[in-house]
Order: C-alpha cells, then sequence, then structure tokens
C-alpha cells in the first residue's frame, strides 16, 4: 500500500488537525517535504478540504516537532539551521513567514556569538531581543551600539532600531567602550544609556567637565557620579546646567536653600527652582533685588496660597505680580482678591481666573458697581457672564460708554 493510501486510510472522518497529529514524526516530514513542492496536492491527499484549517494544522505541528528537536539536540548546525529567518523547507511552514517561537528556542541554544549578531534585522523585535540576551561578548554588544560595521552595510541588520542598541549597551560592562559609546553615539540617548553605565568615578567626572554634551547626557553622567563629587562641583560651579543637575541629584534641602538665599545671582536663579522651603522662599520674593530669582521662586517652587496671597499684595512689580496671580490656585483666596483688593487690575485678573461656578455666582450679587458713576449706563450684561462665562472683560476698569476710568475697584 502507497503511502499516501496508508495515511488516508488513518484518516477517515477526522479533522485536519486529527489527520495531521496522527502521522508519526516519519510520516509528518515526508509531508512536510511533499508540501513544499506542491502544498495543495498535499492537502488533497489526504483528504482535508480546507485551505486554512490544512495550514493551521499543519504549522502547529511542525512547530510542535521543531521545539521537540531543539529541547533533544546540541547539534549546532541544526539549532543554526532552527534559527534563520528561513530555515529551508524541512524546518518551514512557509517560505514568507518564520516561526519566531521556534527561532528564540534555538538562539537560546546557540554559543556562536557572531553567528547570533549576524541575524539581527530591524524588523524582529522579539527576536533581536533574544539575540542580544543571549551575547555577552563586550565587542559584539559595542558594534550593536554603535551601528559601526551595521553603517557599512556590512550585515543585513542596517538600521537597527535605537531601543535594541541601548538593550546592547545596557549589557556592556567594559568602562572603555561605554565612554568611546558616550562621546561618538549618533543617538543622544545610546550616549546618555551609555554614561549612565560607567563604573569608573573618575572616568565619569573627567567626561563631564572636558566635554559638551547634550542635557540627556549630562543628566546621565551626573547622576552617575558620588556625593564627594557631587558637592565639589557645587563648589567649584564653572557651567550652569551641570551645577543645576548636581544640586537637583544631591537632593540637600539645607544645602540648596544656602544657595537660593546667599550665592550669586545666577546660582539664586537655580537654586530658588529646587528648594520647598516656602517660608525661606516667602523672604526671599519679599527682599532679593534680582527680579529674576523673584520670579524663578514664584514660578516653579512656591506653593502656599496664602503666602502667594500676601506676596501679590506687597509685589510692586508688575511682571512679578502677574506671575503670583497665576500661580494662586485656590478660587476662595482669588475671590476675597476679587471683592476687596484696591488694585483695579489685581482684582479685575483675579476674577478671570476664577473657575468655580458657585463663587461666580455669588459675587454676581456682591460685586460693587454694575453701573458707572459717571453715566449711570449698565457696565456688562453680569448675568450672562456669571452663568456662561469666567471671561469677564469689565470690572473696575472703565466704562463701555462713555470710557470713565477708574483708579480703584470701587466700593
Amino acid at each position: 500500500m502507497g503511502f499516501f493510501k496508508k495515511v488516508l486510510a488513518k484518516s477517515g472522518l477526522k479533522s485536519a488537525e486529527g489527520i495531521i497529529n496522527d502521522l508519526s514524526t516519519e510520516e509528518f516530514y515526508k509531508i512536510v517535504l511533499s508540501a513544499s513542492i506542491d502544498r495543495d496536492a498535499t492537502r488533497e491527499s489526504l483528504h482535508i478540504s480546507d485551505r486554512y484549517e490544512f495550514t493551521k494544522a499543519f504549522e502547529k505541528r511542525l512547530r510542535k516537532e521543531n521545539l521537540r528537536l531543539i529541547e533533544s539536540t546540541s547539534d549546532p548546525e541544526i539549532l543554526k539551521q532552527l534559527a534563520l529567518s528561513d530555515p529551508g523547507p524541512l524546518f518551514s511552514a512557509s517560505r514568507y513567514k518564520s516561526d519566531d517561537e521556534v527561532r528564540i528556542a534555538a538562539i537560546r541554544k546557540i554559543d556562536d556569538e557572531e553567528f547570533l549578531v549576524s541575524l539581527l534585522s530591524k524588523q524582529m523585535a522579539e527576536v533581536n531581543s533574544a539575540i542580544i540576551d543571549n551575547v555577552s561578548d563586550n565587542s559584539l554588544l559595542f558594534d550593536v551600539a554603535t551601528n559601526d560595521k551595521y553603517a557599512k552595510k556590512e550585515t543585513n541588520y542596517y538600521y537597527l532600531p535605537v531601543s535594541l542598541r541601548i538593550r546592547a549597551v545596557e549589557k556592556i560592562t567594559d568602562d572603555d567602550l561605554l565612554s568611546e559609546i558616550t562621546l561618538k553615539s549618533d543617538e543622544i540617548k545610546i550616549s546618555a544609556a551609555a554614561a549612565k553605565k560607567i563604573q569608573n568615578k573618575d572616568l565619569v567626572m573627567n567626561l563631564l567637565l572636558n566635554n559638551d554634551f547634550s542635557a540627556d547626557v549630562k543628566k546621565s553622567l551626573v547622576s552617575n557620579l558620588d556625593e564627594a563629587q557631587l558637592r565639589e562641583i557645587i563648589d567649584n560651579p564653572k557651567d550652569l546646567r551641570i551645577w543645576e543637575l548636581a544640586l537637583i541629584e544631591l537632593g540637600d534641602s539645607d544645602f540648596t536653600g544656602n544657595y537660593a538665599e546667599k550665592g550669586s545671582e545666577d546660582l539664586r536663579k537655580i537654586a530658588v527652582k529646587h528648594t520647598d522651603d516656602q517660608k525661606l522662599l516667602e523672604k526671599i520674593v519679599r527682599s532679593d533685588k534680582s527680579k529674576d530669582v523673584r520670579l524663578n521662586a514664584v514660578e516653579y517652587s512656591i506653593t502656599d496660597n496664602g503666602i502667594l496671597k500676601g506676596l501679590l499684595l506687597a509685589e510692586k512689580d508688575d511682571d512679578v505680580q502677574r506671575k503670583i496671580i497665576f500661580k494662586i490656585s485656590d478660587d476662595y483666596v482669588l475671590e476675597d482678591l476679587a471683592l476687596n483688593c484696591d488694585d483695579s487690575y489685581i482684582a479685575h485678573t483675579c476674577l478671570q481666573r476664577i473657575t468655580d461656578s458657585a463663587i461666580l455666582k455669588r459675587l454676581n450679587n456682591e460685586l460693587p458697581y454694575k453701573h458707572c458713576p459717571k453715566c449711570g449706563s449698565y457696565n456688562v450684561h453680569y448675568t450672562d457672564f456669571y452663568d456662561e462665562s469666567t471671561d469677564l472683560f469689565c470690572y473696575g476698569d472703565y466704562c463701555y460708554n462713555c470710557n470713565y476710568k477708574y483708579n480703584k475697584t470701587p466700593k
């Protein structure tokens, strides 16, 4: 009896998966070789009518056989064949589609790292990750990280994704190679990743102080310094961006507060952005002669609405006033200022910033001077504005009818 007749005799009325799974390993691989020549003829010989069901059952059984083979063999040639994107008709269900599960299983058992790196391709994220996980040679990882060979198009993995190259960086243990990547990488993210991995702190310090890096790379280098090195940078400020990064990394609030109050103007402008001592910041805004220092303290650090209110009422500079108003986040504080502040600009601007609808309705009844004291005209249709808008454009500034200007919010 011929091979296909024997198979057919076994099949009866079973499903495609049942027919395929009933085949012995030897019988199945004969089907694989037959299918590589003419898949439809092979399917029909098994009396399976549905192409989709045949393909699904065929690929499932082939994956199972390949994974079983990988588990049982240590033959490097078989493993390498199964790791290829096109392993040939004996191991592949389709010439157009590689089986990543099988490839990854084979890759994890291969010791030839140069062969593994040669398999890298920009289109196979999971396979690429498995390859990098199984490579420990620093020089090979360096090539991946820098795209050094790929830029010459010597391999099939030209234009590797940045995320994969960073993964290679994270496995490198040679500080000299990491230093070279930090200096020469064509990608800022890769340089930053390498900078963070360097173990030699003196090398990190030397790179930081003697090269002009991007902000991200500087941040990575600073994060890699020890406390003594951070204090050395802070005590000898040269590059203000590095100084600020060191201050942040050190995280010493007393140290930062001291510079916020007593440093040079440039250092005070930076330090006030990184202290949360509200009383100290209030003192600085009230007394510091530098407008930029006061603006930074308000914009970046003061969060206490009560302190902001007191500073607003005392502040004479229009820019600082404006910054304080837009930093106040409590609608009740804004309401109090809108009703009781003698400065019409402050009252009006605070009114514009209120978002609480209950407060806005209450203000509709409490606001003075809905009519112009000079011409008697109605200044604004308050009901519509309080119900539908917070952009209240007329409150204590001037009359839209006669242009009479108020110097103060009317009482």
